[in-house]
Parts: C-alpha cells; sequence; structure tokens
C-alpha cells in the first residue's frame, strides 16, 4: 500500500487486528504526500497493491489513466484541519485568524499545497483570512513536504502551523481518543474544501481478493468508530441506510484453496529520498 503521511499511524495501530483477524501481512514501509504516492502507483512496475490518498483527486486521476481497478474508489475518511498554537490557551475556532493577526507568530508552518492536500486546505483557510500572501512577503510561511514533518518541527514548541487533526488527537496506548490539546483549535470546514480522503485498488495488485478484504475491514463500522476517534470523520455510507459490518464470508479464512494469504504492500516516501529523485 501506499498510504498518505496523516494516516500512517492509524493504520499502523490497525495492522495487527487486520492480520490476526484475516491472516494477511500489511508492509508498513513507507508513507508520504498524496501527490507524490500518486507518482510512484502509477508506476505498475512497483507492484502496489492499494493506495490511501489523502484526497480524492489524486485517485480520480489514477482512475482517469486506467491505474485503478473499476469502482474500486471508496472514501475511507474524511480529513479535518487543525490549528496548532503551541500556547496554555483557548483558541475558538472563529478566532484564529484575530489570533495570528494579533499575536504574530515569528512563523506560520504548513505542508506543500501542490503535493500535500492538508497543505492545500491550509493555503486556502490562511487566503480566505487575507494572510497568505502577507505571510510570504514577510518570509513567515515555512512550507514543508509532508504534513507530518511540519508536526514534527512545531509539536514541542511554540511555533504555530496547520496540520491534520488525526496528528494532534491525543490517544490511550490501545489507539483510543482521549482529547485535543489546549494549543491545538479545529479549523473551520467552511474555509476549505473537504478532505474526502479516498482509497483504490491498483490494477497491477497481485491479491485483489486480499486487498478487497483490507478494504471491507476499513469501512466497517468497527474500523470506523475507530479511525472517527483518531481524528477523523466517518466515510460516508454508499448509501443511505446502508451499514458496512464485516461479515465472515469476506474473510480469506473461508478460502484459503482458492487466495493463498497475501502481503500487502505499503510505500513511504521520505523527504530525503524525493530530494533525491528530483520530484
Amino acid at each position: 500500500m501506499a498510504v498518505a503521511s496523516n494516516f500512517y499511524h492509524v493504520l499502523e495501530i490497525l495492522k495487527d487486528q487486520f492480520q490476526s483477524r484475516f491472516g494477511h501481512t500489511l508492509e508498513l514501509t513507507f508513507y508520504g504526500s498524496s501527490g507524490g504516492l500518486k507518482t510512484l502507483v502509477s508506476d505498475d512496475s512497483e507492484k502496489i497493491d492499494l493506495f490511501l490518498s489523502a484526497d480524492n483527486i489524486n485517485t480520480a486521476e489514477l482512475e482517469q489513466q486506467g491505474k485503478v481497478l473499476e469502482n474500486s474508489r471508496k472514501i475511507y475518511a474524511q480529513g479535518l484541519l487543525a490549528f496548532w498554537h503551541g500556547q496554555n490557551v483557548v483558541v475558538e475556532p472563529d478566532d484564529i485568524k484575530t489570533y495570528i493577526r494579533e499575536t504574530n507568530p515569528p512563523a506560520i508552518y504548513i505542508a506543500e499545497p501542490v503535493y500535500a492536500p492538508y497543505g492545500h486546505a491550509a493555503k486556502s483557510v490562511l487566503e480566505k483570512y487575507g494572510l497568505y500572501q502577507t505571510l510570504k512577503d514577510q518570509n513567515k510561511l515555512v512550507i514543508r513536504r509532508f504534513v507530518k514533518t511540519v508536526w514534527k518541527l512545531i509539536k514541542d514548541s511554540t511555533r504555530a502551523g496547520f496540520v491534520a487533526a488525526s496528528l494532534v488527537t491525543k490517544t490511550d496506548s490501545n489507539g483510543n481518543k482521549i482529547d485535543l490539546p489546549v494549543g491545538v483549535t479545529l479549523v473551520p470546514q467552511r474555509l476549505y474544501t473537504p478532505l474526502l480522503q479516498e482509497l483504490v485498488i491498483l490494477k497491477a495488485t497481485e491479491h485483489e481478493a486480499a486487498a478487497r478484504t483490507l478494504v471491507d475491514f476499513l469501512l466497517s463500522d468497527e474500523t470506523q468508530e475507530f479511525i472517527a476517534a483518531n481524528g477523523y470523520k466517518r466515510a460516508p455510507v454508499e448509501r443511505e441506510g446502508s451499514s458496512r459490518t464485516l461479515s465472515p464470508a469476506v474473510s480469506l479464512h473461508k478460502h484459503e484453496s482458492r487466495f493463498p494469504k497475501a502481503v500487502l504492500v505499503i510505500v513511504w516516501l521520505n523527504t530525503a529520498l524525493w530530494m533525491l529523485s528530483g520530484a
């Protein structure tokens, strides 16, 4: 699998449950920005089974290129944008613009708008605030390739920035939500295009049945509740009144003679790799 960086840690927690339940293996090797990963999965020789994007644009482009299995595009989560200010004060959602203007942080950190959907959302918010170009002109806008890199740079400081809510949500050892830190404010969703995080199964997959089992697992009610507790909104159901619960029928334990256990491939593109590749 190729996995958007905002969802990597959530999938890492879900991995053990999926593996023990269905007997397949998830290789969590790489993650990265959705735009960069889309380029990678376009190469059929990489033998990637699934792509979990942070938006529905990169997946749509892959579908137009004929790279994905028919009807495999599914929304697995709805992303939420958060503003980190690092201060032990409460900033209301509608007061973020005022807070930035009045406190005048030395810099605002965001992910790369071209490659990272959360960076694009952050840019849209700052533009609606009338601050994006001003911050650029003052050299106060710091842009990093991945949203997870932005979080690493600001999480232990009073630096300000926009990141995925999933990265700042406090959870216990089992990944269950505790709360958002005081230094975090959820950005009003009306200020950015909905982050409909889609997955697709690649035509190059050699483990289609196992990939579909994982998709059903991710879209099941049980897993969706867990995802929602980790900084997302649940994926919308495909049709009104439907309930995506896992039935034993989707487990390949029931069809061992036809479908051997599979190793599903996850890809992580780190900043150094992209810099070396010139991407």
